[in-house]
């Protein structure tokens, strides 16, 4: 599942630094518009957490939880209204694999800013995002794996697939040990 994962984050990436440069390249305006947004939605969650490396940290860890074991939690509760529907796949593969295209995307919209300065993006990305990419490839890994796992739930499939999340908490530590030393050393903790 690490490489499936790392696929999909990767493709974001991709899609983000494409649709990125053309859109400078064409419509600059509309890139600034994105970039502002961003900034804002920045400003707003340090209203609420002041304190930047929290912040980061946070939103991270939410990302990574989502990206994990939220198709889990979206099946439970779909199945408090139609227990048929709570066991579609793509319920369950809809969260991780949307998370990991996501993040990988506003990396690629980001780098597309210094796509003639290579050397820059990256060193503005290391060396937090050495710890926290991977805990957004591993946190996907863990929500596609727990959705990959449930064609084979034959039993109460609502049990089985909280048993079968319950069994990856221990792999989510790691998850939450890379960011929160990624969050550190991106707010200057570390």
């Amino acid at each position: 599942m690490l490489k499936r994962s790392a696929a999909i984050y990767t493709g974001g990436f991709l899609f983000g630094l494409v649709s990125s440069a053309l859109i400078i390249a064409f419509y600059p305006s509309l890139y600034e518009a994105f970039l502002e947004f961003l900034r804002r939605r920045v400003e707003t969650q340090s209203r609420v957490i002041e304190n930047f490396t929290l912040m980061i940290i946070v939103n991270n860890l939410l990302a990574a939880g989502i990206a994990s074991f939220g198709g889990v939690g979206v099946s439970k509760l779909v199945n408090i209204f139609n227990p048929k529907a709570a066991k579609n796949k793509a319920l369950l593969y809809s969260l991780p694999v949307g998370i990991l295209f996501v993040n990988g995307e506003i990396l690629g919209l980001l780098g597309a800013l210094y796509i003639e300065q290579a050397s820059r993006f990256l060193s503005g990305i290391f060396p937090h995002g050495f710890f926290e990419i991977p805990a957004i490839i591993l946190s996907g890994a863990i929500g596609l794996g727990i959705s990959e796992e449930s064609k084979n739930f034959e039993n109460d499939f609502q049990t089985d697939l909280n048993n079968h999340a319950k069994q990856n908490l221990k792999r989510f530590t790691i998850v939450v040990l890379l960011i929160i030393i990624g969050g550190m050393l991106e707010g200057g903790a570390l």
